[in-house]
């Protein structure tokens, strides 16, 4: 997954990348935001976002590894007009754990027909990650988006 930091994320310096997986560096907590551009256009049909989370850590323990504040956003720039949200993984908004084992799970966000489809000649699209860590994350803490998908 090749995103970017965003300009406040990139000056606080809370995470470190390693083997594919940016994730905070120890001792960070807060907030981390990545972007990736959408580039190509997509025909018009339901479509879903998946990912597929690295969730362990020793300090707070997953009785049930929920999204632990991750948001996930589809976000769209309209030509004329405001950023909307088109696609969204969130605690709270229909969000469903389908599967994991070994810290390693996969969540879908609610499916939504598109009518326009994903037309990047009339908006501009990307992918939005927002990681939240409480506690400061040791060598040991797995909590990680590791692959996104747009079903």
């Amino acid at each position: 997954m090749c995103m970017v930091p965003t300009a406040r994320t990139a000056r606080e310096g809370k995470y470190e990348t390693t083997a594919g997986v940016v994730k905070f560096a120890v001792g960070q907590s807060g907030s981390i935001v990545f972007l990736t551009p959408i580039t190509m256009s997509l025909p018009a049909e339901r479509y879903t976002l998946r990912a597929h989370l690295e969730r362990d850590d020793p300090v707070e323990p997953n009785s049930f590894p929920g999204l632990l504040g991750t948001n996930i956003q589809l976000r769209r720039r309209r030509a004329v007009g405001g950023v909307e949200n088109v696609l969204v993984i969130a605690a709270g908004q229909g969000a469903s754990l389908l599967r994991g084992e070994n810290g390693i799970y996969t969540v879908d966000g609610p499916g939504k027909e598109l009518d326009e489809g994903i037309d990047v000649q009339k908006h501009f699209y990307w992918l939005q990650v927002e990681v939240q860590q409480q506690t400061p994350a040791t060598a040991q803490t797995r909590n990680a988006v590791i692959a996104l998908e747009l079903l």
